[in-house]
């Protein structure tokens, strides 16, 4: 079988270039994300890069683009001890999800493709980390098959998946089977909320920077505030979630959640809607006033914003993050994930090699 052609694209202004056949390629897959789209490939490379370089296999058949991996090079540090030369996906805390991007009947080719070229080129590196894959579909044990000859070697390292809600029918009939005693709980701290004034929810679609600046300065007055970073403490990371909230405005696709008492912002979660999925990227919670905390916030705007997607028709809302025991109250199921770890025996092996002979010649330096 031929399994095309694989072209490395290192600079910037080519890969800006790729955008309408990238986004194309997204759409065709069987689980598309956002965070697979050119748009949120290219705003967290502007924000996180740190100088690295851009790593991006593209695999094209009779010049049709069949296949992605966006990766960096790097120095990847293993065992604790040894750095090595490394392909790394795009993936840090703001961004938890990688995957190849290719539609389900290319995907044998386009690993084979890909394998290919990492034999061909196995100089160039030891490792690759591709983090937060999901196991729940069939990419993990493919991409195992693949890299698992050939001298290669690939392994499943588990990682926190998240929850998810699968929205089917009317927000009361999915509500009423919830635990009853949480119910109780939230219907009480309803009335207890009613009773300190008027109580509002609102939705923001469109790009507002005065509601984006609001919701970085609700987030910082909440929990993250005592040792965390918030997006208000980081330039990079405001400039990050900026931008999304520009460009995803701009295709219809970012939503600002707010809850309000009196007027005054108690609770706001910042997220994309994409392919009818809302995707719970932030939460920012005021505990300004010591009154509000009694009243769960999170979890108040949490029954507001879920019931908002049951009436728009959404067919999942996903937390997206790790597994919190808050989440738990809404659902039971998880979006497993995993990142998985390919090796270059040859070269692996023989960069330890190297470093234990450097090693060696310090030690041998100091104690003579």
């Amino acid at each position: 079988m031929n399994n095309g052609q694989v072209h490395v694209v290192e600079d910037l202004n080519e890969f800006l270039s790729l955008k309408e056949e990238w986004d194309a390629l997204v759409a065709a897959m069987e689980h598309p994300m956002p965070f697979f789209t050119h748009a949120w490939v290219r705003l967290w490379w502007d924000s996180f890069h740190e100088g690295r370089s851009l790593y991006i296999m593209t695999v094209r058949n009779e010049g049709r683009l069949k296949g992605i991996l966006p990766l960096l090079r790097m120095r990847c540090r293993t065992l604790k001890v040894f750095s090595l030369p490394c392909f790394h996906s795009l993936t840090n805390g703001h961004s938890l999800a990688c995957n190849f991007i290719s539609a389900p009947g290319d995907l044998k080719e386009v690993l084979n493709a890909f394998k290919t070229h990492l034999v061909n080129n196995n100089h160039d590196w030891s490792m690759i980390v591709l983090g937060y894959i999901p196991t729940d579909f069939t990419i993990p044990s493919e991409v195992s098959q693949c890299f698992n000859n050939s001298g290669m070697c690939s392994f499943l390292e588990p990682r926190d998946g998240a929850y998810y809600i699968d929205i089917q029918g009317d927000f009361e009939t999915f509500y009423c089977k919830l635990n009853a005693s949480f119910r109780d709980n939230r219907k009480n701290i309803a009335n207890r909320m009613a009773r300190l004034g008027r109580v509002t929810f609102e939705v923001v679609k469109d790009y507002d920077q005065k509601a984006v600046q609001q919701f970085y300065d609700l987030e910082d007055t909440g929990w993250k505030r005592e040792g965390a970073i918030t997006i208000k403490s980081s330039a990079e990371l405001a400039r990050f979630y900026n931008n999304i909230s520009q460009v995803f405005s701009g295709k219809h696709q970012f939503l600002l959640a707010t809850l309000r008492v009196n007027g005054g912002a108690i609770a706001s979660i910042y997220g994309i809607v994409f392919e009818r999925t809302f995707y719970f990227l932030k939460l920012g919670v005021n505990y300004s006033n010591p009154e509000y905390k009694k009243f769960s916030p999170g979890q108040a705007i949490l029954y507001e914003l879920i019931r908002y997607c049951f009436e728009q028709k959404m067919k999942r809302f996903d937390f997206y993050g790790a597994c919190y025991p808050f989440e738990a109250h809404w659902t039971k199921t998880i979006n497993r994930r995993a990142t998985v770890l390919i090796f270059n025996r040859r070269n692996f092996l023989a960069n330890i090699c190297i470093s234990l002979k450097k090693a060696q010649k310090v030690f041998n330096t100091l104690i003579n």
